[in-house]
């Protein structure tokens, strides 16, 4: 299912790379593999929290969304500094409406569209987040602030 790095876990840098299909139950592996590296790590309580509600939603909306019940594969990387995580997470699944990112902002008045707080959710916790289709293929890259 994927690989770690464990040359230096605490260190300086750790990276990670998972291959899973889109199904929740895989989603909810990864994730739990992926915040036992932060954890791990030392990560903050704060930090955890960002990466796992970023990440979650992120793959969660790939299988709801990109993949809608269909089979198909998600690759996620992980790469750790000091201070924060970087992650890549591609997929073959259907290309984003528009072909970019929700904006994730929630109306001034009434109830938040349908799945409307997922992409709000992701915008608060990550940084540098960008998304791009290549060659039948999804990237979205996004990075989280692991420590103040």
């Amino acid at each position: 299912m994927g690989r770690v790095d464990r040359n230096n876990m605490a260190g300086e840098q750790a990276q990670m790379r998972l291959l899973i299909p889109a199904d929740p139950m895989a989603v909810r592996g990864a994730l739990t593999r992926i915040i036992g590296v932060l954890r791990l790590r030392g990560t903050s309580d704060e930090g955890l929290v960002r990466a796992e509600i970023a990440l979650a939603e992120i793959l969660n909306n790939i299988v709801e969304h990109g993949y809608a019940g269909d089979e198909g594969p998600i690759a996620i990387r992980m790469r750790c500094g000091a201070d924060r995580a970087s992650f890549v997470v591609s997929d073959r699944g259907g290309v984003m409406p528009g072909g970019k990112l929700p904006e994730g902002t929630l109306p001034e008045s009434g109830p938040p569209p349908e799945g409307g707080y997922g992409w709000f959710l992701v915008r608060a916790m990550a940084e540098h987040l960008d998304y791009r289709r290549s060659a039948r293929t999804n990237l979205t890259r996004f990075e989280v602030v692991l420590e103040e």
